[in-house]
């Protein structure tokens, strides 16, 4: 899609690339820890991960 955009538009690639480099700058990203799900392993940012925590709602953990 943006190649087929540049080859009518040349240029339009680098501005999109040069754009999202300076707002890059002023967004600010919050990190998190992940943690290990208690019951599988998989990374999560909770106690359970989603699936175990939905399989336990369903009272199959």
């Amino acid at each position: 899609m943006i190649n087929g955009y540049e080859v009518n538009h040349p240029g339009s690639k680098y501005a999109l690339m040069r754009g999202f480099e300076k707002i890059s700058d002023t967004v600010k990203v919050e990190t998190c820890d992940l943690l290990g799900c208690e019951v599988c392993g998989a990374p999560s940012g909770d106690r359970l991960c989603k699936s175990c925590n939905l399989l336990k709602q369903i009272k199959l953990i």
